[in-house]
């Protein structure tokens, strides 16, 4: 199962604070915890875009960011209903992650209204 792109970098941000790693340690980092298709921009990318930290956390946000799927996350959340069996808790963890990813440009204040 993949996480979303914004809750991996919000992850390894955290991760990067914490143990204060240098933007050189973070590059080393970044490029050794990529999996997958993720770990495909190390190669298939230009060399001066994965040789950058900045440049690449860009590529990745580029290709795996999700801004090409807002409308689909706010379709989904205005058509999202209670399941049979479903719990309040679990309801609202799902409007939730439906709200914070279909409004990623919005203020934090407008999605807590949402």
């Amino acid at each position: 199962m993949s996480i979303p792109f914004l809750t991996f970098k919000a992850q390894f941000s955290n991760a990067a604070s914490y143990n204060k790693w240098s933007e050189k340690d973070q590059l080393a980092q970044l490029k050794a915890c990529l999996t997958s298709t993720a770990a495909n921009v190390i190669w298939d990318s230009d060399p001066s875009n994965v040789d950058d930290l900045s440049k690449l956390w860009q590529t990745l946000a580029d290709r795996f960011g999700g801004n090409d799927l807002t409308e689909k996350y706010r379709t989904e959340l205005r058509a999202r209903v209670r399941k049979p069996n479903e719990s309040l808790s679990s309801l609202y963890a799902d409007v939730e992650r439906l709200s914070a990813l279909g409004c990623q440009a919005q203020p934090l204040q407008l999605k807590k209204q949402l």
